[in-house]
């Protein structure tokens, strides 16, 4: 790399310690770093290779724009992973990517990119995210929260993918975000009642405030699928919330009839 001093910090690697941009493609594919690594404020005028990179401790790009393509397919960052306010030009991969916790706030998707079959063990933050192409979330796991709201000045909605994708503990966040006709819930698999049981009652009805957002959005684009289907999570949740002396009311409109989705039980 250009520039790049010929001494690092012991106890962490600034790569990019006194340079604005990077010009080379810069391909760090399998490196293991050891010590946090930051990248923040560089432009890389070329492509960036993390594939299979091993990020042991925190990881800081923000603030960069990666003008073309980065690759981060099966990286592991095993603490905290720091994009906020990066732009992302052309696309981006982090396909079958390992995230600890992560933030997106604040950045920018020119292109289509690519977090299917990502895992994510603790909180995702994309609050304020912008996207002008496809974001892929298809067959991702989300183990705690995905936030996606929105809390600057409305952005226009792009379409997000999330077929086949795992909210294992709790609903993603859309809070103030306008929903893209073209998003897609097909087969998500949600919280089970095992989970829910295992929930304190304030963030059970958060959880559901979180499944009433996402179905007033669905109702205001008319599609009628996705409104029952998170109704039906949400009624999930009313019942866990109600006195005992209602709550077998709510237990035999599932049974019954699925909340008014299944026409073959009555």
């Amino acid at each position: 790399i250009q520039d790049l001093p010929t001494e690092l910090d012991v106890n962490r690697i600034i790569i990019t310690a006194g340079i604005q941009e990077i010009k080379m493609p810069l391909n760090l594919e399998g490196f293991y770093f050891a010590f946090n690594v930051s990248f923040e404020a560089t432009r890389f005028k070329a492509s960036l290779n993390l594939k299979n990179a091993q990020f042991s401790h925190e990881a800081h790009f923000t603030g960069c724009v990666f003008e073309k393509q980065l690759w981060a397919r099966k990286s592991n960052f095993e603490d905290f992973a720091d994009f906020e306010d990066c732009k992302f030009n052309v696309g981006s991969s982090f396909r079958s990517a390992k995230f600890e916790m992560a933030s997106f706030r604040s950045a920018s998707f020119e292109g289509n990119s690519y977090f299917a079959q990502a895992k994510f063990a603790r909180g995702v933050f994309f609050q304020d995210f912008r996207s002008t192409s496809v974001v892929f979330f298809n067959e991702s796991e989300f183990h705690h929260h995905a936030n996606f709201n929105l809390a600057a000045a409305p952005v226009p909605a792009g379409p997000l993918y999330f077929n086949g994708a795992k909210f294992i503990n709790h609903p993603p966040m859309f809070f103030g975000r306008e929903m893209h006709e073209d998003t897609d819930w097909t087969d998500v698999e949600w919280p089970s009642a095992k989970q829910l049981a295992a929930q304190p009652q304030w963030r059970l009805e958060y959880d559901k405030r979180a499944y009433e957002q996402l179905r007033i959005k669905c109702g205001a684009l008319g599609k009628v699928e996705d409104e029952h289907l998170f109704f039906r999570r949400e009624m999930d949740l009313t019942g866990c919330l109600s006195p005992w002396y209602t709550r077998v009311t709510y237990w035999l409109y599932h049974l019954v009839s699925d909340y008014g989705h299944s026409y073959w039980r009555p």
